[in-house]
């Protein structure tokens, strides 16, 4: 859904790219610790980079500091600062929920001055940018949800595009490290040739290693035990219980 997303956009703004550029292409991206989410927003936004759909092809990361000032008053200033700082590339902010701090004292809860601050400057900067900017927001689902989309009404009509990222099955964290650890052991490794360390001058053969090739390294019983291993980690430690 998230690849046809994003070609349906691209092949609209290739079309006609000053209609396609006054559409939202905002994204909130939500799942428990260690699913991936910054890997994706970051894979997605250098993505949307090279597409050129931007004036520039890196992205912008940010974080709550870089938005909220230590005194009231100046985090308006400092907030739209470093959204103009992001203009024509894409902005990605993780943990977003962290933005957005409540005063739990009051009844109903409201937004502290701070939070209204960002949030005010964050949506009047979508509003005026829209096509100019993509800005990713990545949080767990509650905060996200709960938090940081509550915080002012009007940011649910500027994020258009909402990824929810799945837990990992044990299985399916057996594979990545076969995967990775086969990626990590090629001769030279993947990185050599892209920024890198360079290959040796006159080499032209390199070891390719599949998840298969990795797997001989190990017994059926040291792998089953991996698994076993994941297994009992995820229903000891709930990843959901563990998020605060």
């Amino acid at each position: 859904d998230l690849l046809n997303s994003v070609a349906m956009h691209f092949n609209a703004f290739v079309k006609n790219p000053a209609i396609a550029r006054q559409k939202s292409f905002n994204f909130i991206i939500m799942g428990n610790a260690g699913v991936g989410k910054t890997r994706l927003a970051l894979t997605l936004g250098r993505a949307l980079g090279t597409l050129g759909m931007y004036v520039y092809s890196d992205v912008k990361v940010i974080d709550r500091s870089a938005l909220v000032a230590e005194y009231e008053g100046q985090t308006a200033p400092r907030s739209k600062q470093t959204l103009s700082d992001g203009l024509e590339r894409v902005i990605f902010l993780d943990e977003a929920y962290m933005l957005t701090t409540w005063d739990r004292q009051k009844k109903p809860p409201m937004p502290t001055s701070y939070s209204a601050e960002s949030t005010g400057e964050l949506l009047t900067f979508l509003e005026n940018n829209v096509g100019s900017t993509c800005f990713i927001a990545a949080g767990y689902e509650d905060k996200m949800l709960e938090d940081f989309l509550m915080a002012n009404p009007g940011l649910k009509r500027r994020f258009t595009q909402y990824i929810y990222i799945d837990d990992y099955k044990p299985q399916e964290l057996e594979r990545i490290y076969l995967d990775e650890l086969a990626r990590k052991m090629e001769d030279p490794p993947p990185e050599a040739g892209r920024g890198g360390r360079a290959a040796p001058a006159g080499s032209s053969s390199r070891t390719v290693l599949r998840r298969d090739d990795v797997r001989k390294w190990f017994t059926d019983g040291a792998l089953k035990y991996l698994v076993e291993i994941l297994t009992a980690r995820s229903e000891t430690h709930k990843v959901s219980a563990m998020v605060t």
